[in-house]
């Protein structure tokens, strides 16, 4: 089977865990993180980034609140996000609802997250003699970002519906999108590849 971890880069797949938001943003979480380690060696998933809200409602008004819902195969896992807003129209960013509507199971502890815990923006600013840097804290060009990691990925149960609801922080209009990133299981059903027997 192909495991994408043996592409060639710069550094290996454990470079990049280790540079990622969730593993450098707290001292002491790393060990934390390692179900998300052992998801991306074990090569028994694969990746699916699903965003929202769609191109038709990414503008979302001051105060106001988008919802909707997910479809994605049971037993995957949430396991990074990653958030955009127009922050120089809205410097207050926006809240993220998630929740796995088969278990009513909330993916932040009071409903909403802001922005800027929820996940990484993965957005270059001007820093120091004008030179871009992730605007994540901690992070530099010299090493590899990406999307804020979380350190309990959520596994979607059945029927693997996922619930979203982003309200505008703001005062002013802004557009706002969602990524998540999820590890899916590799299997007959998920690869649609289910075999049916006929019966002797």
């Amino acid at each position: 089977m192909f495991n994408p971890l043996s592409l060639n880069a710069p550094y290996d797949a454990e470079t990049f865990l280790d540079q990622l938001p969730g593993y450098d943003s707290s001292k002491g979480v790393i060990e934390q993180l390692d179900i998300v380690r052992a998801i991306q060696e074990s090569g028994d998933y694969y990746w699916l980034g699903i965003s929202f809200p769609h191109h038709d409602n990414l503008v979302v008004a001051a105060g106001d609140t988008v919802n909707g819902s997910i479809q994605v195969p049971p037993g995957s896992y949430i396991t990074s996000i990653q958030t955009y807003c127009d922050y120089v129209a809205n410097p207050a960013g926006f809240k993220l609802n998630l929740y796995d509507k088969g278990s009513s199971q909330n993916l932040y502890y009071g409903d909403y997250d802001l922005d800027r815990l929820a996940g990484s923006d993965m957005q270059l600013q001007y820093g120091v003699d004008n030179a871009y840097v992730p605007s994540d804290p901690g992070m530099n060009l010299d090493s590899p970002f990406g999307p804020g990691y979380r350190m309990s990925p959520i596994i979607i149960t059945s029927p693997g519906v996922i619930g979203w609801e982003i309200v505008n922080s703001g005062d002013s209009d802004s557009v706002i999108q969602v990524m998540i990133c999820l590890a899916v299981p590799i299997n007959e059903y998920t690869i649609g590849q289910r075999l049916i027997n006929r019966g002797s």
